[in-house]
């Protein structure tokens, strides 16, 4: 299990910085596209949501290291994917589309919860 737990730390880390940084540097267009037209959310609004997923996947990276870091990233990062999932259902959208969201939901909440009892340790 403990091999699974820092398989998904690594994949949410990869793929929620990628995404956070796509939310930072992508054009004001583009996000207008993405997100305003289809979610209704603003451009400010979204390079905010891309600098947390950003800094709370680094927090992932770097909680190989501090595990207490790994709860606090992961902690936002299931805050923030419960949000897409929910906006991306109330969008109409469809249970398709918010399925990536809700997938790396579960994922930031296996590592929340399996991240615990390490967390709590004293090292």
């Amino acid at each position: 299990m403990k091999w699974f737990v820092r398989i998904a730390q690594v994949l949410l880390s990869a793929v929620l910085l990628m995404s956070g940084l796509m939310k930072v540097f992508v054009s004001s267009e583009e996000i207008r596209t993405l997100y305003t037209e289809t979610l209704g959310y603003n451009v400010g609004f979204m390079r905010i949501v891309g600098v947390a997923e950003s800094l709370a996947a680094i927090g992932l990276i770097v909680g190989f290291r501090w595990p207490r870091l790994t709860l606090l990233s992961s902690s936002v990062l299931a805050i923030i994917m419960a949000g897409a999932t929910v906006s991306t259902l109330v969008s109409g959208q469809g249970a398709a589309t918010a399925g990536v969201p809700f997938v790396l939901l579960i994922l930031a909440l296996v590592l929340l919860f399996k991240n615990r009892p390490a967390a709590n340790s004293k090292h």
